[in-house]
């Protein structure tokens, strides 16, 4: 007779080819591709699609995560006017996926703190920007989303959710490159849209 595997001998889900991949995994496959695309390249689908198959050649993805990322959708970021902006710029002037941290006070990341609870306190604020467009009078920031959010208002509404964070952004490039932002955007690659925030 048959018996169940204990839990502690279960596949890990990870090995689990079968299984959906969660929205997480989609992200994360979508940003590696985005972080190591060759901007010098042909960038419509079909080229983009060589690069991908060429970064699971040299273990930059693995074939699961290249499974993972649609082509299209990043092929039609760089048919955008924001993306072709990106594309203007030399590769030097172009910055993909830059870590940071900031010293910020308590009330500026937590606002519904009194006064007294934030007077003096410092908060550490990490992150990693996806990708900064040097130009001449100031930097554009770009976040890439792989939310999936469908209609007008749903993506009006994530945009908001997420301005806090570009906000952060923004604040963090002033600081540590002392240099001014003058744009920032979202990019929804499901919905091949670009949101401007407002900093």
């Amino acid at each position: 007779e048959e018996t169940a595997l204990s839990p502690l001998m279960e596949k890990p889900a990870f090995l689990d080819e079968g299984k959906e991949a969660s929205a997480v995994e989609r992200g994360t496959a979508a940003h590696a591709v985005l972080q190591h695309l060759d901007l010098t390249r042909k960038l419509d689908s079909s080229g983009i699609a060589l690069q991908i198959k060429e970064m699971v050649e040299r273990e930059i993805l693995s074939p699961k995560e290249a499974s993972l990322v649609n082509a299209e959708k990043i092929a039609a970021f760089f048919r955008t006017p924001l993306g072709k902006r990106l594309l203007a710029q030399a590769p030097s002037r172009v910055f993909r996926e830059v870590p940071f941290t900031l010293g910020l006070p308590a009330g500026a990341v937590y606002p519904d703190l009194s006064q007294d609870e934030s007077s003096g306190e410092k908060v550490l604020v990490q992150g990693v920007i996806d990708c900064i467009i040097e130009e001449e009078d100031g930097c554009v920031l770009i976040d890439f989303k792989s939310d999936d959010v469908g209609e007008r208002e749903k993506l009006k509404k994530r945009a908001e959710e997420y301005r806090p964070q570009m906000v952060f952004y923004a604040e963090a490039l002033r600081n540590i490159w002392n240099k001014p932002v003058k744009e920032a955007y979202l990019y929804f690659l499901s919905a091949e849209e670009a949101v401007k925030i407002k900093l």
